[in-house]
């Protein structure tokens, strides 16, 4: 079952937004919402250790996400391998939310985010 959540994000005068996992997911979508006029959107990736910064523009249509994550047709045994993980407490240590990407609006003008997260 698919997790979604709506996430402020500062212009692109701002610092980014750090988006993390809060379920076990093997695929990620993120999309400007509906609910506010589409301005693209700014991210980084961890890949570099969040260095180069990356552009899209606004969404294509109806639910098209601007930025997915993880293969979306599954591979052996009908799964992908898990992209992260939320934040761990057990047996005394603790382990931190993965962290997909940092994202901020691409023009002078907030925006909001909708971030779908599927096991």
């Amino acid at each position: 079952m698919p997790k979604t959540t709506l996430i402020s994000l500062n212009a692109n005068t701002g610092a980014f937004t750090t988006i993390t996992a809060s379920i076990p997911a093997r695929r990620v979508e993120i999309r400007e919402d509906e609910s506010v006029t589409a301005q693209g959107l700014q991210y980084q990736k961890p890949d570099d250790n969040f260095t180069a910064t990356f552009n899209v523009g606004t969404p294509a249509g109806p639910d098209q996400p601007q930025i997915v994550l993880g293969n979306p047709i599954a591979t052996g045994h009908g799964s992908s391998p898990l992209l992260g993980l939320p934040a761990q407490n057990t047996g005394g240590s603790s382990t931190p939310a993965t962290t997909y990407l940092k994202v901020r609006s691409r023009t002078a003008s907030t925006t909001t985010i909708r971030v779908v997260e599927y096991e």
